[in-house]
């Protein structure tokens, strides 16, 4: 579970008492409360759904080629990894280009199909800043949501010169940064297998 929910998790072990036994079983949390109601959740009582937009689904999954960056200045060796459509159709949505992440639509039969996770950079664009109320499916606690957002992943590589993870990176966030205070930006390390 995510760090938000430390404190439910804490406040479930609270509820043995401290003569229980470490294995004893924690009792029931009062009905009604947003305790109860994580409870049923961590337990698969409650069953949480969410529906997804149709304009938010992946339509389908494209190949792009790129430079990792674990690869080597000397090497230029592409690699083919997945892209969903959606992000493709999206990149200028986000602020930034297929140039700013070194990505080639353009397949060749010299590039590798590879079997590693490129760096990736996940884009959110939100629209609209006036808080929209909201109840948490998992605890029923209300909350007020800030405008409506999508947010894009986006697969990166490096350059043959001047391509280092610091440098490719900040110009992503120059771009997403540019001109539109609404989006925001993180990113995920490249990994070897």
């Amino acid at each position: 579970m995510t760090k938000r929910f430390n404190n439910l998790n804490a406040a479930l072990k609270y509820l043995r008492p401290t003569t229980a036994a470490i294995d004893a079983p924690t009792p029931d949390a009062p009905t009604g409360s947003q305790l109860k109601q994580f409870q049923d959740f961590k337990a698969g009582k409650l069953n949480i759904t969410y529906v997804r937009e149709a304009n938010s689904n992946q339509i389908a999954i494209d190949n792009v080629a790129l430079l990792p960056f674990a690869n080597g200045s000397a090497s230029t060796d592409k690699f083919i990894v997945p892209i969903s459509r959606r992000a493709l159709n999206g990149i200028a949505l986000a602020g930034i280009s297929v140039d700013i992440l070194n990505i080639s639509t353009t397949l060749t039969g010299a590039d590798i199909i590879s079997g590693f996770t490129p760096a990736r950079a996940t884009v959110r664009n939100t629209v609209g800043t006036t808080p929209t109320p909201k109840d948490s499916k998992i605890t029923g606690a209300p909350y007020k949501k800030r405008g409506e957002s999508k947010s894009y992943t986006f697969p990166f590589g490096t350059k043959i010169t001047n391509g280092s993870y610091a440098e490719i990176r900040g110009a992503i966030i120059a771009g997403v940064s540019d001109a539109d205070t609404n989006r925001s930006v993180s990113f995920q390390n490249e990994i070897l297998r």
